[in-house]
């Protein structure tokens, strides 16, 4: 009677051990998709905003004249562009594992490089990045069209971690800013 009575604890802490872990992989779970946006299935502005490690470049991707994509089409085929947006830039950031990427919210991404990079070499991969988004193809009901983005760059001379990111992203800002002054569908290297 003993044996049974163990046999049936064991049996009932081997369950219990096991709900306690489905209990934990879902809360893991959770916390991850709490982390992701649901329409781009890319990082959301948070990663960005905890990064801890060193920062050698930031780019912003700001696609141009957005509000008339969901004004002209409805957001079903604004959300559509977003999707897409998040694909080719997924697509991207599984080439480079150093590179981190995400949504900064509306119609904003971001990318940052944790390995140093000269100038030339991060404007070039925004570039391809601006290229790429604009080969993007939107169909709808009646028709397809295309879209554009503006971005802005800035690398560091030295490491830039911590709060100071938050500089890098003010200037990438400003550079995006002088890439909208400039025709849009441009990218721009911040000063």
């Amino acid at each position: 009677m003993q044996k049974l009575q163990d046999s049936s604890l064991e049996k009932t802490l081997t369950h219990m051990e096991l709900s306690y872990q489905e209990l934990v992989n879902r809360v893991r779970e959770i916390q991850a998709k709490q982390n992701i946006d649901p329409l781009t299935a890319l990082p959301r502005r948070d990663l960005f905003e905890n990064e801890s490690r060193d920062i050698f470049a930031f780019i912003i991707i700001d696609l141009d004249h957005f509000k008339s994509i969901n004004d002209r089409f409805g957001h079903p085929i604004g959300d559509a562009v977003l999707k897409n947006v998040g694909v080719l830039l997924k697509a991207l950031g599984k080439l480079h594992s150093r590179l981190s990427i995400c949504r900064l919210g509306g119609e904003e991404f971001a990318i940052w490089l944790a390995d140093p990079v000269s100038p030339e070499v991060v404007l070039n991969l925004a570039e391809q990045i601006r290229a790429s988004i604009e080969t993007l193809v939107i169909p709808t009901n009646h028709m397809t069209f295309g879209v554009t983005a503006s971005l802005g760059v800035v690398t560091s001379d030295s490491t830039i971690c911590g709060s100071d990111i938050r500089s890098l992203y003010a200037r990438a800002d400003q550079a995006l800013y002088a890439a909208k002054q400039n025709g849009r569908n441009v990218t721009k290297l911040a000063a």
